[in-house]
């Protein structure tokens, strides 16, 4: 089954009810809300639908195991679970990882299977000492690493996702949206030798601002 943009739109009311909240602005990871995984609209957050696109765009993927880097409430990451063999959710966020299990459970009980989705409480630094090993990790979803492409990639920032990286297969990022951001994701994958690197654009016209945005996806 496909987990596409009307499957989440239906059920995101749902998991908005049943996410545990936050009170205490100071946890807060952005400056309304502490979810960025928005998805009431398919019309506004360009940044999140974008990657739902391309996750359901890839093809020949069911044999890789994806690490979802930040996978915050969970929901790039059932996307994932229909079009690989299992997916590795990583957050450094208790909330995170309680909310994920509910988007996990949620899914399940609207008949989708997501059993191969496992979260993961830690930091990008501790799993890249040995955990991504562990779980045979051979793909990755960077899609919230953009502001570390801003002039130079920034190794001393990723958390030890760099290590992880340079040893996978299969390599998705959502850079930042200027050209610099995009051309140093480029740069930073030739670096981690990737030979096939494709830069893909998602358009949304009926957005009035950032209606546009580029994934990169880099194949060994």
């Amino acid at each position: 089954m496909i987990i596409d943009e009307r499957v989440i739109v239906r059920i995101y009311p749902e998991l908005d009810s049943k996410w545990e909240k936050v009170d205490d602005v100071s946890l807060w990871n952005w400056k309304e809300y502490d979810i960025w995984q928005q998805a009431r609209d398919i019309n506004q957050n360009s940044r999140f639908w974008s990657v739902v696109e391309c996750i359901n765009n890839l093809e020949d993927t069911s044999h890789l195991t994806l690490l979802d880097a930040g996978c915050d409430v969970g929901l790039h990451s059932m996307v994932a679970t229909q079009k690989f063999k299992k997916v590795i959710g990583v957050e450094s966020r208790k909330i995170s990882c309680r909310r994920a299990l509910t988007t996990k459970k949620v899914f399940t009980e609207n008949g989708y299977n997501v059993s191969n989705f496992i979260i993961r409480n830690e930091t990008y630094f501790n799993y890249s000492i040995g955990g991504y090993l562990d779980d045979g990790v051979d793909a990755i979803l960077w899609s919230t690493g953009g502001g570390l492409f801003r002039e130079e990639y920034d190794v001393s920032k990723a958390k030890g996702l760099e290590k992880i990286i340079q040893h996978l297969k299969l390599a998705i990022i959502q850079p930042g949206k200027t050209e610099n951001h995009i051309n140093n994701v480029i740069k930073f994958l030739q670096d981690c030798e990737f030979k096939d690197i494709e830069k893909v654009i998602f358009r949304y016209p009926k957005m009035r601002r950032n209606n546009k945005r580029t994934i990169i996806i880099g194949k060994k």
